[in-house]
């Protein structure tokens, strides 16, 4: 038997740990959507995957792209599903151009996360559904749900256990990214 010291058996490397949190995170995380009985909990525990990056700032900012991209793609599905309901060939127009303006911003924009998973969400919201709105209206609730658990789980266990990170930087980048969501908001409201 190899007889290891307090000091040394305590020791786990950053990657250790960073593994530790998103293993926690997604069981964590599938316990609760798993209880709740929902129709698709892997999506909670792709949240959590998708959003573990190598600090907490970057972290952070994967979850707020992920949320609100989500949020963006759910109200675009919602309003292509609803102004075409009947007519295949418009909607498929419609949603053709959604996705080409996505790239279009994907291209132009150091937020290029937020912008793929506005058009994904899009196209597995209509893949889920048939485009059938009363459908895609209940699959589009449960999806926003369950990436929304699942990064919240992965925040709250990437900040209260043993967070990597840098305040200073964490501020900047909390700060850069607030900003630009007040002028990403300004323009597309102005």
């Amino acid at each position: 038997m190899l007889n290891i010291g307090p000091e040394k058996a305590l020791f786990l490397s950053r990657n250790a740990k960073e593994s530790i949190k998103v293993v926690g995170a997604l069981v964590i995380t599938y316990g609760i959507a798993l209880s709740l009985n929902w129709d698709k909990p892997y999506w909670a525990g792709f949240a959590v995957a998708v959003c573990s990056q190598i600090n907490l700032g970057q972290s952070l900012s994967r979850v707020l792209m992920r949320v609100f991209g989500t949020l963006l793609a759910l109200l675009a599905g919602w309003t292509i599903f609803a102004v075409f309901p009947q007519d295949r060939w418009l909607f498929m127009v419609s949603l053709s151009l959604w996705i080409g303006a996505c790239i279009y911003f994907l291209q132009r924009s150091r937020y290029e996360y937020y912008w793929i998973v506005s058009a994904f969400v899009t196209l597995v919201l209509w893949n889920a559904t048939g485009g059938d709105f009363t459908l895609s209206f209940e699959k589009g609730i449960f999806r926003i749900q369950e990436t929304v658990l699942g990064v919240v789980i992965y925040s709250l266990v990437a900040v209260l256990i043993w967070p990597n990170r840098s305040r200073r930087k964490l501020d900047t980048a909390s700060t850069t990214l607030a900003a630009a969501q007040h002028r990403f908001g300004t323009r597309c409201f102005a």
